[in-house]
């Protein structure tokens, strides 16, 4: 398993538009890709067509130790699944 985060507190800098690319780049090659959006913003999640979830079915489940992560619900695409943003972040 390959883990690739692009992160950088700056913001404007590419990082969601890097990310996406990537992501579907792999997907469309076969690559089973998962994409976490820790963005309070949610812009990923919006590109990919979603919106907001419940907090419990976001990336802030991520934070909270009662919850196991095989129990955090993924939004799913072929190859390419997103755990959406959460506002709450």
């Amino acid at each position: 398993m390959i883990v690739l985060a692009v992160c950088n507190h700056k913001g404007g800098s590419g990082k969601t538009t890097s990310t996406i690319n990537v992501a579907a780049a792999l997907g469309l090659s076969g690559f089973r890709t998962l994409v976490i959006d820790l963005d309070p913003q949610g812009f990923l999640t919006r590109m990919v067509g979603l919106s907001e979830p419940p907090e419990l079915a976001s990336s802030l489940a991520l934070f909270d130790p009662q919850v196991r992560l095989d129990q955090v619900p993924v939004q799913a695409r072929k190859n390419f699944d997103v755990l959406p943003a959460s506002s709450t972040l």
